[in-house]
């Protein structure tokens, strides 16, 4: 089994959840509600269960955090304590939310392309494996 792809599998899932949400919820303060809680709920499940693996990546501890602390977490924090108010209108330490959410984007790509890495590191090394041991096969 390979954790990072099936972790790939849930981000690339979940921001189709979130198109879905923002085009069928009229209401956008849930559906970004909703979104956001995403954002922070798989992150975190998938960073609880890396510390906890024998085998961490580095790299992929520090993309997940680094989304959570300087991105998901942010946002949607903003968002509930300025519920109500227009997301574009809120700024977060004079940063504009709405650079913040684009910059949150990018985060998002990087824990996207870690799990890939990852993935891609865990096939490599079991196909090495198998050629070397093709009996196990």
């Amino acid at each position: 089994m390979n954790k990072y792809r099936n972790q790939l599998a849930v981000f690339l899932l979940w921001a189709v959840c979130v198109i879905v949400f923002f085009k069928f919820i009229p209401d956008r303060q849930i559906a970004a509600l909703l979104a956001g809680a995403g954002f922070i709920i798989w992150p975190s499940l998938f960073l609880f269960l890396e510390l906890k693996s024998p085998n961490k990546s580095k790299i992929h501890v520090f993309a997940l955090s680094l989304f959570l602390v300087a991105a998901a977490l942010p946002i949607f924090l903003l968002r509930v304590i300025h519920w109500g108010e227009d997301f574009g209108s809120l700024t977060l330490f004079g940063l504009p939310a709405v650079n913040l959410h684009q910059t949150s984007n990018v985060f998002y790509l990087i824990v996207m392309v870690s799990c890939f890495y990852n993935s891609w590191v865990i096939e490599r090394r079991r196909r090495r494996e198998e050629l070397a041991n093709p009996s196990r096969n």
